[in-house]
């Protein structure tokens, strides 16, 4: 009359193991906590527990190899399949390296990449005896970006070209263009080896982005256009970047002569059409700086005080008579 109950609470306690080997196999065996880290943190292991604990900053990664199979004392015990994949979750910690930029001439600092070394992460958790119950200082290899905070507070050491063309500051649409463009490439880093992209910069110039209708040149004629005026901005750059010794990728001249500069010294672009592009051919990376005031826009191209090029001597603006003044180069800022 027994029977029955003992081979019914055979068969609970056979259904108990089965979901308990199930659950030693799945990923609750890892544990994830963002948490400060305090002196104290080891004692919250349970008394007879096997863990195995990563520390990285203030962040913690807790297997419970109790839950693999592990009997605290053999480590052929473990279930090695499921050890690996919780350790390659703790492996997603990677990022990739963030370079600082400018963002309104302030500096957003970099953010260095991270790197989990896992020869050392497998080696670590291989030694199961030795360091179970043990906070771990997680491998976790550091890599720099290629434009560090401190590359960046050196980028103004060296002037490298500079050039001012002036225009009439009461012509409110063709002032506002140019200002509106300037902004777009006013500390723009190019790094080395770099081809810079007026359009790509710049980009769409619409009324939704703040350009207005003004006097632009189609095939030897003046017309009206969202945007005109903004190959002042992209002449500017030209001959300050000609200026500095930098490779010039792509230019082409207006159809009709402009009076902003020298015949031929100039960079007529259209979103679509017509770009300017320049390569960054020295050995360290430069910065563009853009002002507009007073009926003068003067752009700079700057670097580190280590930046070797080799300037040219360039043709300068027309003055307020539309004459020519003396012949300059970098070498005499």
């Amino acid at each position: 009359m027994l029977t029955m109950p003992f081979r019914f609470a055979g068969l609970i306690s056979s259904l108990l193991l089965l979901l308990t080997s199930l659950y030693s196999n799945s990923a609750a065996a890892w544990h994830f906590q963002n948490k400060a880290a305090h002196t104290s943190d080891q004692s919250r292991v349970m008394p007879g527990a096997s863990m195995l604990i990563f520390q990285y900053e203030d962040r913690f990664w807790q297997i419970d190899l109790s839950l693999l199979g592990f009997d605290g004392v053999d480590p052929s015990t473990v279930n090695r399949d499921a050890l690996n994949e919780q350790l390659e979750i703790i492996a997603q910690v990677n990022r990739q390296p963030q370079n600082a930029y400018f963002n309104h001439r302030e500096i957003v600092p970099h953010k260095n990449g991270l790197h989990v070394d896992r020869d050392q992460l497998y080696r670590l958790a291989n030694q199961l005896v030795w360091n179970q119950n043990k906070i771990l200082t997680l491998p976790v290899i550091e890599i720099e970006p290629e434009l560090t905070t401190h590359t960046l507070t050196r980028l103004t050491e060296k002037v490298l070209g500079r050039y001012t063309t002036s225009f009439n500051p009461y012509n409110t649409p063709r002032v506002a263009n140019l200002t509106q463009s300037s902004r777009s490439i006013d500390y723009v880093i190019v790094q080395e080896g770099e081809v810079f992209s007026f359009n790509e910069i710049v980009g769409p110039r619409t009324r939704e982005r703040g350009y207005h209708p003004a006097p632009i040149i189609v095939r030897g004629e003046y017309s009206e256009g969202v945007g005109g005026g903004i190959c002042q901005t992209s002449s500017t750059l030209f001959n300050s970047v000609d200026q500095a010794g930098l490779e010039i990728v792509e230019r082409t001249v207006h159809s009709k002569r402009v009076t902003y500069v020298p015949k031929g010294r100039d960079a007529t672009v259209s979103w679509g059409g017509p770009d300017f592009k320049f390569k960054n051919n020295i050995n360290r990376p430069i910065l563009i700086i853009c002002d507009v005031q007073d009926g003068q826009m003067t752009i700079t191209v700057s670097s580190m005080k280590d930046a070797r090029f080799q300037p040219n001597d360039i043709p300068p603006p027309p003055n307020e008579n539309g004459q020519q003044m003396e012949m300059r180069s970098a070498n005499h800022h």
